[in-house]
């Protein structure tokens, strides 16, 4: 694709040159934006397509612009090292921002900084408490433009985004961080209505599950109800049909939540916890979807190791099964943060390991 946008670019007169451009950051973009399970090729097309154009690009805000959409595509690339790929998302944001700004380009400034706050967010390298501070400032910045009352549906994105950031925050007590999480997220259902916006009322319904799940003010037995509840409720929209991808996150988020419940019984809570993780396995694929693939492997992994029903020696090498199968992913797509849990989690299974010397 390289080769014939710079042949086929050198041939022509500027303006036909710019309308080539053009289509292909177009098609490049639409792409992109094909179901996830079909992305790893394409991904990799739009990006060196992308790539490609910004060579000719010569007007800062035409670079800008599409240096926004890369950044968008590297946050979603399959290919290459994770940690790498943000680090690459991270900088064509903030190459994109020395371009735009508030006074003259007020939406595509907050769009852009919206997009860095997640990119902080999901930040490999570094320090992960400092990526997460860098991170909210970003989204709060994005509020300056995106008012509930003339873009309400920007506004709840960004109280969305913040209500997670807020969740994973690590600075500060972290009972209130949780707190300022619900009222985020609480606050963005203000504008996606069930009736009205699906998919972003289950998306929200998520991820106020998954800070109930740690939430430390109140009854813990409760708040984990409220988390299940949240959970199936996404589940009214995510159907393994229509939205698989969403409706296995939800299978693991759900098998989470029942290895921590407290109310019932405890045996039980876990084979329901294997049932959603093999359910969700499914869907994952790992050829199509490896890290989502290792991190089920891993969540079944620490499911049979608390498992209670069936042989103990048997749990444990299923346990230790599903992690050297996680930990193949990591080694080859290189993510050092997986790896090390990973390790840690091998470490304590062949302590606990019963068969063998």
């Amino acid at each position: 694709l390289k080769k014939w946008i710079i042949e086929t670019c050198s041939k022509v007169n500027p303006e036909e040159k710019e309308a080539i451009l053009e289509i292909v950051e177009n098609l490049c973009i639409d792409i992109s934006q094909l179901p996830l399970e079909r992305l790893s090729n394409i991904l990799e097309i739009a990006i060196t397509g992308l790539e490609t154009i910004l060579e000719f690009y010569t007007r800062y805000i035409q670079r800008a612009t599409t240096l926004n959409y890369l950044g968008y595509i590297y946050s979603n690339r399959i290919f290459g090292i994770k940690a790498e790929n943000i680090e690459s998302e991270i900088n064509c944001y903030k190459d994109a921002l020395k371009v735009i700004n508030r006074e003259n380009f007020p939406l595509k400034w907050a769009e852009i900084q919206n997009n860095l706050g997640n990119a902080y967010r999901e930040k490999i390298i570094g320090n992960k408490a400092e990526n997460i501070e860098r991170a909210i400032p970003c989204l709060k910045m994005a509020l300056m433009v995106y008012t509930k009352q003339d873009l309400p549906l920007k506004w709840a994105e960004s109280q969305n985004n913040l209500g997670n950031a807020y969740r994973e925050r690590i600075i500060g007590y972290k009972a209130d961080n949780i707190e300022i999480a619900i009222a985020y997220l609480e606050t963005a259902l203000e504008v996606y209505g069930k009736q009205d916006l699906l998919l972003k009322w289950a998306e929200i319904q998520n991820n106020l599950g998954n800070t109930y799940l740690e939430k430390i003010r109140g009854d813990k037995a409760e708040n984990i109800e409220i988390a299940i509840g949240f959970f199936n409720d996404s589940l009214e929209v995510y159907t393994k049909e229509k939205f698989p991808l969403q409706w296995a996150e939800t299978q693991n988020n759900l098998a989470h939540a029942y290895r921590k419940k407290i109310r019932g019984d405890q045996a039980e809570n876990i084979e329901l916890a294997i049932y959603y993780l093999k359910d969700a396995l499914r869907v994952c694929i790992k050829e199509n979807i490896p890290l989502q693939w290792a991190e089920t492997q891993n969540n079944l992994a620490y499911t049979y190791r608390q498992r209670i029903r069936g042989d103990q020696a048997e749990n444990m090498e299923q346990a230790i099964a599903c992690l050297n199968d996680a930990l193949k992913v990591y080694l080859k797509e290189n993510c050092i943060l997986e790896l090390a849990k990973i390790q840690h989690h091998l470490a304590h299974a062949y302590q606990e390991r019963i068969r063998g010397n």
